[in-house]
């Protein structure tokens, strides 16, 4: 073996020299294919993305860009502007509050959600009524600014259009509530009871004589359970709005309302909450003119205003048959009771001799030759009016011609409307 490696020494290099670059080549190729198989799987990856990227409109390429970020801005912009519409009435009067109880360069959700916790932690809702009640009198020694805050609070409440009435004696329990803390009155049936006698006194005086009937505004008269007292309390703002919005409008007389429910049960069902919005639902129906009830649907409409939002779901109006009679009569008056006042406002002259009669009935006769010749004057310029006006609007677009949209009969007649409404109010 020695002697044939020495007589082939070269034979010999050249095949381990072989088997060694052949051996450092198969590593390198399966490095390489290693790689190779990680770039064909990330080529792959990137296709699918590209493929997802291309479905998106606008594709962001960098030519659009841009116009991204820019409408980008455009929609954060409009998001600032349009989600104050949908925060509770009191929401400004909170941001306020926490200002003057925290300093002007507080920041204002990280302070509310400080109070809560603070709240929660030393008013504990494992704790009896009394406990809670000397935890919370504690906590209110600590605060303070606390007094201050308040009337701050109710200031701004005022100017955010919340009647004082249901506000000045219950301004704790009314700022505790926004700052995410139910009102449960102490879950005190009296201190309930006063608060429900205010509000429903309340709404009656805003309505005065319009409201007909004692009715109590969708509020059930009694049976209320410690449960529903938080919401009694969030329909304090929301009805007094409601009800300033129909006393403003005109309407002659407010008939009844129904607290409409999204499912059966508890009062609180009343409310649904749906993408971090409240949605209340109301029914109620009133008795006026059109333009009263014109407006009304326009006082909702319109309330963004005043930072609330309500949807008019639909207007059901109801004529009354006395009515309908009225403006049958107004239109088309008894011919016999027309008859009858002619005859009684001018009575026939009586004939006295052989021909017809003396110097009275010829004198009535030719006066009443006159009137007839006059009113055939009359009519036919009339006539001639009437055709001048259909040749002049016979290419005039409809809205354009003469009396388009104009009420006929309004005033004078009374209808019944069923107003039927959502109140939306961002939690």
């Amino acid at each position: 073996m020695n002697r044939f490696i020495k007589d082939n020494i070269v034979l010999v290099f050249s095949i381990a020299l072989t088997s060694v670059v052949a051996l450092g080549l198969l590593v390198y190729g399966v490095i390489q294919w290693v790689r190779i198989s990680e770039l064909m799987e990330e080529t792959n990856r990137f296709r699918s993305k590209i493929k997802t990227l291309i479905k998106a409109s606008p594709a962001p390429t960098d030519d659009n860009k841009p116009l991204l970020q820019e409408d980008t801005e455009a929609y954060n912009k409009l998001y600032s502007e349009l989600v104050p519409v949908f925060e509770t009435p009191l929401r400004k009067a909170r941001n306020e509050f926490l200002k003057k109880l925290c300093g002007p360069q507080a920041n204002i959700d990280e302070e509310a959600q400080k109070f809560l916790d603070l709240y929660n932690e030393r008013v504990r809702s494992d704790a009896s009524l009394t406990e809670r009640r000397i935890a919370w009198t504690k906590l209110l020694g600590e605060l303070k600014n606390w007094n201050s805050a308040i009337k701050v609070f109710v200031d701004e409440a005022h100017k955010a259009g919340v009647d004082p009435d249901i506000l000045d004696k219950f301004a704790t329990g009314a700022i505790l509530a926004e700052l995410g803390i139910p009102r449960t009155m102490n879950e005190d049936a009296a201190e309930f009871q006063r608060f429900y006698n205010s509000l429903i006194a309340h709404l009656r005086e805003r309505m005065g004589d319009r409201l007909n009937s004692n009715n109590n505004f969708g509020l059930p008269v009694s049976g209320y359970s410690k449960e529903d007292y938080p919401f009694v309390a969030r329909q304090a703002v929301i009805l007094s709005d409601i009800v300033g919005k129909i006393a403003s409008s005109g309407i002659n007389s407010f008939n009844g309302m129904v607290i409409r429910g999204s499912g059966e049960g508890a009062m609180g069902s009343t409310f649904s909450e749906e993408n971090g919005c409240r949605i209340s639902h109301y029914t109620f129906e009133v008795s006026g003119s059109l333009d009263a009830i014109r407006e009304l649907a326009a006082n909702f409409d319109n309330a963004q205003k005043d930072k609330r939002f309500y949807i008019v779901r639909s207007v059901f109006i109801r004529w009354p048959d006395n009515e309908k009679r009225l403006l049958k009569e107004m239109i088309n008056p008894p011919v016999q009771n027309q008859l009858d006042q002619e005859n009684q406002s001018e009575p026939e002259p009586v004939s006295t001799g052989l021909f017809g009669g003396g110097r009275r009935a010829r004198l009535a006769r030719q006066k009443q030759l006159e009137a007839e010749q006059k009113e055939k004057m009359l009519e036919k310029e009339r006539n001639a009016t009437e055709e001048k006006l259909r040749e002049r609007e016979k290419n005039a677009k409809i809205h354009e011609r003469h009396g388009y949209g104009e009420v006929k009969v309004n005033e004078i007649i009374r209808f019944t409307a069923v107003f039927d409404i959502d109140y939306i109010e961002r939690i």
